[in-house]
């Protein structure tokens, strides 16, 4: 169901500027107001289609969530401190993997690269980049779907070698979510 379909008023307006709209099983008078109210729910379910949607799905879950937890919470960061997250620069490649199943990449300037054990070569694609209180994330489109990759700092390790990483990568793509680690050659992986 669309925005426009809740609202149920005549596109086109009789000359002397009255209609009835139904509202549920009531009818009302409306007016060229409510005429515009139509157009503009239809303009709006023309600008929010469902890539539109499932882009912004992941990054404002997780700002809505962060929003519901008080200073005092257990949250990504420090709950004193307002600033957008620094801790991987802008010119730094960000390397990410994870396991069951096998998946990887890297994400340097505005482009990310995805891979598998199917697709060792991977997919290059275009990636926005946004910085939130605890971390940040790269969004865009796979040809599987939309995806975020949000990066946290954090202990990680991959539970198949002795390499540990200064940051938790969570990977989403359409509905499906994958788990594993990340790090940058200034925040290198190490051995145990």
């Amino acid at each position: 169901m669309t925005i426009s379909d809740k609202i149920d008023v005549p596109s086109k307006m009789p000359a002397r500027g009255r209609c009835f709209a139904r509202v549920g099983r009531e009818e009302r008078r409306c007016s060229r107001a409510s005429s515009l109210v139509r157009l503009r729910a239809t303009a709006l379910d023309k600008a929010m289609d469902r890539s539109t949607l499932l882009r912004l799905t992941l990054p404002l879950t997780v700002l809505a969530v962060a929003a519901c937890h008080s200073a005092s919470e257990q949250v990504p960061g420090d709950a004193a401190n307002r600033r957008p997250f620094d801790g991987i620069a802008a010119d730094e490649t960000v390397h990410f993997l994870g396991t069951e199943p096998f998946w990887g990449g890297h994400v340097q300037a505005d482009s990310l690269t995805y891979t598998t054990p199917e697709n060792a070569t991977g997919e290059t694609v275009t990636a926005s980049r946004f910085a939130g209180r605890g971390g940040m994330s790269f969004s865009g489109r796979l040809a599987a779907g939309d995806f975020t990759l949000a990066v946290s700092p954090g202990a990680c390790t991959d539970g198949m070698s002795d390499a540990r990483y200064p940051f938790i990568a969570t990977m989403q793509i359409g509905s499906e979510t994958r788990k594993g680690c990340a790090w940058t050659e200034r925040q290198p992986r190490t051995a145990r």
